[in-house]
């Protein structure tokens, strides 16, 4: 339909423009990686998870405009006569690769930018209210990265271990809770809220 095809240039789009933007600026911190100290080289890494969100919604997107149905599969009928059944991925049903591979990008990366969005003030309100250094920061920097990397990643593992993963009829993306509300709150919506508050706080005792 127009809508759907709509839908689709408009994401690939935007998609697009977000991965040639961030992949520049991931290579121009590449060739002089000391020209950032923490806090500030947490946008590095939230730009990273910009770059692999973008990379799973683009790929949806072109998968599904060459003709493959991302979010949706395909079910053998019992009776050899009857044609094979197509329908959206739902919870409980084990998706197809392509699906898979495109969840794991999105959603690890969704969670990911909302951790480092967390990580980025709570990085400034500790230097100002400790009067810590840059260099104080970069000595802990392994519990940032387990922080901002381990949460998506425990995350995307209990999807994938709960079926989760739920295909849009729209965009063809593979995320929990496209058609389950109930999902979609515990595994997107609370983790995102919290994200904000926390960040809303933090900034207010930093400033």
């Amino acid at each position: 339909t127009e809508d759907k095809q709509f839908a689709k240039i408009w994401i690939v789009v935007w998609a697009g423009l977000c991965l040639v933007t961030t992949l520049f600026s991931l290579i121009t911190f590449l060739l002089d990686m000391s020209v950032l100290q923490y806090p500030d080289k947490c946008f590095i890494f939230l730009n990273l998870t910009y770059l692999l969100m973008s990379a799973g919604w683009v790929l949806s997107t072109v998968l599904s405009m060459t003709g493959q149905s991302v979010g949706c599969m395909t079910l053998t009928t019992a009776s050899p006569h009857q044609a094979p059944v197509t329908l959206l991925v739902k919870q409980g049903l084990s998706p197809t690769p392509t699906c898979t591979l495109v969840f794991i990008f999105t959603y690890f990366s969704i969670i990911s930018s909302s951790v480092w969005w967390a990580i980025v003030p709570t990085t400034w309100a500790i230097m100002v209210c400790c009067s810590l250094s840059p260099d104080n920061i970069s000595t802990r920097s392994p519990l940032l990265h387990s922080l901002g990397w381990g949460i998506p990643g425990v995350l995307t593992v209990i999807c994938l271990l709960l079926h989760y993963i739920e295909g849009d009829e729209l965009t063809s993306i593979c995320l929990p809770g496209q058609q389950t509300e109930d999902t979609l709150l515990h595994m997107v919506r609370i983790n995102q809220m919290t994200v904000s508050h926390y960040c809303i706080l933090t900034n207010n005792i930093a400033a």
